[in-house]
């Protein structure tokens, strides 16, 4: 192993230095033991990790919150070839990172770590290419084309040029100028803070800077927090306050200034080699498209099913945005050595992989609130607000896809994609986004078509064997307000996985709960939640009559949606069906929600996203 390899060249050079004598004896029998102790220790924690990897229900992949906090032991493992690249392509060492999350109150390390110009200008070019070239990333042989390859594009054309300029006395001033509004900003805001702290509200009232106004409040946050807090790590926190400002005030100002170098670049370079853009609509024209699901439950299906969806609607797949984390973990390991056994290792590139998403996503939004963008694909694993509602601005035509399977069925593909694929996903993330996954639909759908949203949907229950279409269990239409159940035992499934224990770590335990009590499976509450939303459900038992009132087709039984006709025959057919809408659009609905996928769901495990 390469940190193996690192401490044992350590213990040589020492043995070397002491033999030459240009080390003092007792420094170096310390040192050559302090290494071989971190040498050892890294082996076993690396033999612990694998073990726990062969248990799919027990994965717990190495995170950077425990990280940051072993780091600061004085016999912590310093995992030389191990930290997130997030961390090793910080500013600010691990420590102040870590010392700076304590301060601030969360280890959201997205926004806790400052990052070169030059890394930013990385993410911020390839969300600029995601959401502005025409891409097809699974395109036949004979149909690619060289913007296919994301990462081709990335690092043979777009990068070299945004670094080029980067490099030129235009941008460097630009660069320049930009890191001297920083440190102004940081000097204006401590010196108000220090000077004025027991009359900052006069202060803030007599302010026109909104900026300045903002990073002063921030500020005094910190330090109360300073007062009220001692940092868990042990830092003095007069001392990383200065740093926690930095951080917060570089990231607002570098960001906006690499944005606009980026969009300068990146257009010239499109306009140059001719490379197609993606077509623009507007309102009602633009389709939408969101496939949720928890992790290793084949939401590929439905990908597929989305794609039939633009071919029957006459739009080419390529025209489609598609924003997926997973197509960004190249882009950022790129250059890295993560370690000689990457399946170890897969897991440290999530957090800058999810910046491109939020960037790429918020550039997106910008689009569509500028009256005109892309259609869209969302790969996510939970259905949020958040995200419908990016889906559904300007009255856009949603089509919502969910792919369910039980459990254990996810974990076993979970190893099993991690065998071949070297990716491995938290159990405790896996599981709990089961459990959310199916709450939050219903929820979600039920207030959505209250509000009168246009969102097409359908449950896909992937648990069929390889290479099997997978069963169509239930679809329906918020517009129309109708609801087909194909088959309500697997429905009252899916949506029972809502009432499972998190903390179960086998299928008997889920269905346990805290004090012993068995749960129900099967949860068929789900009917009343849609009703009493206006829906009209057919193909259930044990409703009301004045619930079921369609008039569906006894033979095929089907549902005709905004764009898609499916059939009850476990199948999926999609149509190009007129469409019935109303005249007015809806209003923009402004949206500030992260649109990165969720690293944690329950408040008592701490965030890091």
């Amino acid at each position: 192993m390469i940190a193996e390899q690192f401490y044992q060249n350590q213990i040589n050079k020492l043995k070397a230095a002491l033999l030459s004598n240009n080390v003092a004896l007792p420094n170096a029998v310390w040192l050559c033991d302090l290494m071989s102790k971190k040498m050892l220790m890294h082996a076993n924690l690396l033999q612990t990790y694998k073990e726990k990897r062969t248990n799919g229900w027990k994965v717990d992949p190495i995170n950077p919150v425990d990280y940051l906090k072993q780091i600061k032991s004085p016999n912590s493992i310093i995992l030389i070839d191990t930290p997130h690249t997030l961390l090793q392509n910080s500013f600010y060492s691990f420590e102040y990172v870590g010392e700076i999350c304590e301060l601030v109150g969360n280890h959201r390390l997205m926004e806790n770590t400052i990052l070169s110009p030059e890394r930013l200008a990385l993410f911020y070019m390839t969300a600029f290419i995601v959401t502005e070239i025409q891409r097809d990333p699974k395109a036949k042989d004979e149909e690619k084309r060289p913007e296919d390859d994301l990462s081709e594009m990335v690092f043979n054309t777009f990068y070299p040029a945004v670094l080029k300029a980067l490099d030129s006395s235009e941008y460097k001033l630009k660069i320049k100028m930009c890191n001297q509004d920083i440190d102004d900003y940081l000097k204006d805001t401590l010196d108000i803070c220090v000077k004025y702290k027991m009359d900052l509200p006069l202060i803030l009232s007599q302010l026109n800077d909104e900026k300045l106004i903002e990073y002063i409040k921030y500020c005094s946050n910190l330090q109360d927090r300073s007062r009220q807090n001692k940092c868990e790590l042990g830092a003095m926190l007069k001392d990383v306050l200065p740093k926690a400002l930095h951080t917060k005030i570089y990231n607002d100002l570098m960001n906006e200034t690499v944005a606009k170098i980026v969009e300068e670049v990146g257009n010239q370079i499109i306009d140059e080699n001719n490379y197609p853009r993606m077509a623009l609509v507007a309102g009602k024209d633009r389709h939408t498209f969101m496939i949720v699901g928890a992790p290793a439950c084949g939401k590929g299906s439905g990908v597929l099913k989305a794609a039939n969806v633009v071919k029957q609607n006459g739009f080419e797949w390529r025209n489609v945005c598609k924003i997926n984390t997973d197509d960004h973990r190249h882009i950022v390991s790129q250059g890295f050595k993560l370690g000689e056994d990457a399946r170890n290792y897969a897991q440290l590139n999530n957090l800058e992989a999810m910046m491109i998403s939020r960037i790429a996503t918020k550039r997106y939004e910008q689009k569509v609130k500028n009256g005109e963008a892309p259609h869209l694909l969302l790969d996510t694993v939970l259905p949020t607000m958040g995200k419908f509602k990016l889906c559904l601005q300007n009255n856009a035509q949603m089509h919502l896809y969910v792919v369910s399977a039980p459990v254990d069925v996810s974990i076993n593909r979970m190893m099993l994609r991690g065998q071949k694929t070297e990716r491995y996903v938290s159990s405790t993330f896996l599981i709990e986004s089961h459990k959310y996954v199916s709450a939050d639909f219903i929820e979600n759908i039920a207030k959505l078509s209250q509000e009168g949203e246009n969102i097409d949907f359908v449950i896909l229950d992937t648990d069929v064997p390889f290479g099997t279409d997978p069963l169509v269990v239930m679809c329906g239409d918020s517009r129309r307000k109708v609801i087909e159940v194909v088959d309500q035992q697997k429905v009252a499934y899916f949506y029972g996985k809502k009432n499972i224990n998190t903390q179960g770590r086998s299928m008997k335990e889920l269905y346990t709960d805290l004090d012993g009590n068995v749960i129900n499976e099967f949860d068929d509450s789900y009917i009343e939640k849609l009703c009493l939303a206006g829906f009209k459900v057919d193909g259930v038992k044990a409703v009301s009559e004045d619930s079921v009132n369609l008039n569906a087709n006894d033979d095929a039984q089907t549902l005709i949606f905004n764009t898609n006709v499916y059939s009850s025959n476990s199948k999926s057919t999609f149509l190009n069906v007129n469409k019935t809408l109303d005249n007015d659009d809806n209003d923009i609905i402004e949206v500030s929600t992260d649109y990165g996928e969720e690293l944690c769901l329950k408040e008592s495990t701490p965030r890091f996203d």
